[in-house]
């Protein structure tokens, strides 16, 4: 996501019996008061505190389930429907919003069906929202079909099918070792070093495909461009520092990039170290250039 999300997923107890406090708050979610002009989250009801749980430090404590709800301002619980005119789309099951702000930014909406055993859950964006009502989210005529949406399926299971299309993909352990890769809020970040470009298209090809991803962020290198990517990066820094193109000869050995030929100033030699080690998949920088002055 390109928001720091926090996750309003409800539990079992409606309005009744928590704590409300200020903004969209994380964790035992028993309702939340919207904006529905701006699509905010104003307060958060949190169910009951369990021993050892605290109200988070940030929030200010505004009341409890008998709070009055401000006229213009609606609440959302557990069973809250979704709405595509007068016609029932699903149940409304978590929203994400944003954690500084506490606007929603997408929905977490189920038919209602179970598949295989568990009910399937489609993250729909804000921007089908036409308005907010108590207990209901109606969405815009143009909102796509739950099933047209992607299915929402939590990280660990995602990285677990990720970690598993890559053994499948590379057989060779030290090239799955050179593969780092994590999954935040249903977007793969893939990144590291490989020996060959086969490798790296190996890899993404295995990912591209896994239900439920909805984003790969790709750095995975190979040792083969690598050294090819490093001289296209320094070509730009020579350029700047009015060198010639072929005053500066790049190596690569595993990660390691040697550097060798002759810079016009130190200040040119420095810059050129700094340029390779900014390139993805780079380890460590060997300066051996020498400065012309």
């Amino acid at each position: 996501m390109e928001y720091a999300r926090v996750e309003l997923r409800w539990v079992f107890g409606g309005w009744s019996r928590g704590a409300l406090v200020e903004g969209a708050v994380g964790g035992r979610v028993r309702g939340v008061v919207v904006d529905p002009a701006e699509l905010r989250v104003a307060s958060t009801l949190l169910a009951p505190l369990r021993r050892r749980e605290s109200l988070p430090r940030d929030r200010k404590l505004l009341g409890d389930e008998r709070t009055p709800t401000p006229p213009q301002f609606v609440t959302l619980t557990r069973g809250s429907v979704a709405l595509r005119g007068s016609q029932r789309v699903g149940v409304v099951v978590a929203l994400w919003c944003d954690n500084a702000t506490g606007l929603i930014r997408h929905a977490l909406v189920s038919p209602g069906r179970a598949f295989l055993g568990r009910r399937m859950e489609y993250v729909l964006d804000a921007a089908f929202i036409q308005g907010v009502g108590k207990n209901t989210l109606a969405l815009t005529a143009d909102a796509p079909a739950l099933d047209a949406l992607t299915p929402y399926r939590p990280d660990a299971d995602l990285e677990r099918d990720v970690a598993a299309a890559l053994r499948a993909a590379l057989p060779n352990p030290n090239a799955r070792r050179g593969v780092k890769f994590f999954v935040q809020d249903g977007a793969l970040h893939l990144g590291g070093l490989v020996e060959t470009d086969e490798e790296v298209a190996q890899a993404r090809d295995a990912v591209a495909h896994i239900a439920g991803l909805r984003g790969v962020t790709a750095d995975l290198v190979s040792t083969e461009s690598l050294a090819e990517r490093v001289e296209e990066r320094l070509a730009l820094t020579l350029a700047a520092q009015s060198a010639t193109a072929g005053s500066v000869r790049v190596l690569a050995e595993h990660g390691i990039i040697y550097l060798e030929g002759a810079a016009p100033t130190q200040e040119a030699r420095m810059a050129l170290e700094r340029a390779a080690h900014a390139v993805a998949g780079v380890r460590v920088v060997l300066n051996h250039l020498v400065v012309q002055e």
